[in-house]
């Protein structure tokens, strides 16, 4: 069973490409790479999306220890890039707005900083989901 930082590494290896250019078409920098292949770190919400991409293989195969087969990322709902600023934009606001609420709880408890960043990954994600729906249920099959 491989790790999520075995299998970026490996991924990156195959497509011949050195930390510091995947990190630049993934958008992060060499050190967060670095860590990411370490197992240091883990990504979250969009750039572990932006990883799945540019590797061509599912979030699904990134993070679970267990698929040993790669699952491609399918060209019939890539996010184009445009799509993905859109919905970090929108993910933004809706941070924004929970931070003017005073007093805001959730499930009983005080909403801090790791809540909010958990809702904005969460949101992003929900977001992200909606339009591959989207994408998928009003592209003709002409097109898929």
């Amino acid at each position: 069973m491989k790790t999520i930082g075995e299998k970026i590494q490996i991924l990156r290896e195959e497509l011949n490409l050195n930390q510091r250019e995947l990190a630049d078409l993934v958008g992060i920098t060499e050190a967060t790479l670095s860590r990411y292949e370490n197992n240091k770190r883990e990504p979250k919400g969009l750039i572990l999306a932006k990883l799945a991409k540019t590797l061509n293989v599912s979030t699904d195969y990134l993070l679970d220890e267990t698929l040993t087969k790669k699952i491609p990322y399918g060209n019939h709902n890539e996010l184009s890039q445009n799509e993905i600023i859109d919905i970090e934009k929108e993910a933004e606001k809706m941070i924004s707005s929970i931070e003017e609420m005073d007093n805001l709880m959730l499930c009983g408890n005080t909403v801090d900083d790791e809540d909010k960043e958990y809702l904005k990954q969460a949101y992003q994600k929900f977001l992200m989901d909606v339009r591959v729906y989207n994408k998928l249920k009003y592209t003709s099959n002409k097109y898929k």
